[in-house]
């Protein structure tokens, strides 16, 4: 199971409460402790429409930011110089970025007040809201603390508490840098060009073996009742590099998930994984007890002998499909 990364010193020093934080020395961006995977998320775009993150940014450079309309210097300077940095650049380096800002204050963010206000900046910033449980669940997956709303003033207007830093994930789904309050427009631009000129690994991606029969391994349990099941697939990489498993779907179920079981204070809990890693070379099997794929919500009835399709997206190696054979689990247990 992927870890979540840490709240490192340099990480949360750049979190400013109120808005009201002294800016951090100018300059190029901070390197984390831990790299953070372009994990995903759904949240309300300013057009009403379920926004998912992974899949609307993937092969983007990202910028990630949290924060609210009402701010009086942190949101808007951060959007401003990233915004002026962005204009600077040619039409088609443009397209290749996208800005996301997720609000804080859903209370007073609409939807229509939350594209204004980002309008002031650019119309391609991306804006999202949500409750704010939901907002909060989505700065802990990036290792944030969730904001603070600071108690009302006389007027009943009050300010947030929210992590000043700009996240931004590269072309390996990874961030590996954030950007502190107090970042200037030529300090923008000189990051933003060297960013976009990272190489994505792709272009080393060497073929091992041609994509064959392999990926028609494994197999899933036939369910005993329920509307779920789960699958043990072996998959092997046709690429020469550590690939990454970032999508899941199949026509017989739902939704499709990577879950790993693990033993937590004598207890048995399974923990759902976002971001799965494919080893070059050695194949990656799934098995009872360990790494597995949940299928829920089941399309049709599914019984021995049957086959399942699992459609299975790679972020080197592209869509691959996988058919298996659905046992009993008597004959699971023979295994």
């Amino acid at each position: 199971m992927a870890k979540r990364p840490r709240l490192a010193a340099v990480l949360l020093s750049f979190t400013a409460l109120a808005c009201g934080g002294e800016p951090l020395p100018p300059g190029g961006g901070v390197d984390l402790v831990e790299p953070i995977p372009r994990h995903d998320f759904t949240l309300t775009a300013t057009d009403s429409r379920a926004w998912h993150f992974r899949e609307s940014t993937a092969g983007r450079l990202t910028f990630l930011f949290f924060g609210y309309a009402s701010c009086p210097d942190i949101c808007p300077v951060q959007m401003a110089g990233l915004a002026s940095a962005i204009r600077d650049l040619a039409p088609e380096d443009q397209g290749r970025l996208v800005v996301v800002f997720v609000t804080t204050d859903p209370a007073r963010d609409s939807a229509t007040a939350l594209r204004a206000w980002l309008d002031h900046f650019s119309r391609d910033f991306v804006g999202l809201t949500g409750t704010e449980a939901q907002v909060d669940s989505v700065q802990r997956l990036f290792g944030l603390a969730p904001a603070v709303r600071e108690a009302p003033g006389p007027g009943g207007g009050y300010l947030m508490g929210h992590a000043a830093q700009v996240i931004a994930f590269g072309a390996d789904d990874t961030a590996r840098t954030a950007y502190p309050f107090g970042q200037r427009q030529n300090d923008w631009a000189v990051e933003i060009r060297r960013l976009l000129n990272v190489a994505p690994p792709v272009a080393a991606a060497v073929a091992l073996a041609p994509a064959r029969d392999a990926y028609r391994e494994g197999f899933a349990l036939a369910p005993a009742g329920g509307q779920a099941s789960a699958a043990y697939p072996v998959i092997r990489s046709t690429v020469a590099l550590v690939d990454t498993l970032v999508g899941l779907s199949s026509p017989d179920a739902d939704s499709v998930h990577v879950h790993q079981t693990a033993r937590e204070n004598d207890l048995l809990v399974m923990r759902r994984v976002d971001a799965l890693a494919i080893p070059p070379g050695t194949p990656l099997r799934m098995a009872p007890g360990g790494l597995h794929l949940m299928l829920e919500g089941l399309t049709r009835p599914l019984r021995p002998g049957d086959t399942i399709t699992l459609r299975l997206q790679f972020r080197l190696q592209g869509p691959r499909t996988l058919r298996l054979p659905l046992l009993d689990y008597e004959d699971v247990a023979l295994r």
